[in-house]
């Protein structure tokens, strides 16, 4: 999840790109993309982004044993 670490922002656009490849229903990704901008202004500054890789996407990838 390092493609974003040089971006200052990330738009919904590009959350949604990125997520796309983990099977997740558009419904499913809108929750996420919700949970993660805490400023609630539709795009993801840099903190928004770290807390969420923390809360959730690094525990999700640490129980992934198979990487599937």
């Amino acid at each position: 999840m390092n493609q974003f670490k040089d971006k200052k922002q990330i738009s919904k656009e590009d959350f949604f790109n990125t997520f796309r490849y983990y099977n997740l229903t558009h419904q499913e990704m809108l929750e996420l993309f919700s949970f993660a901008n805490i400023k609630k202004d539709g795009i993801l500054n840099q903190d928004e982004w770290n807390a969420f890789v923390q809360l959730f996407v690094k525990p999700f990838v640490n129980c992934d044993y198979n990487k599937d």
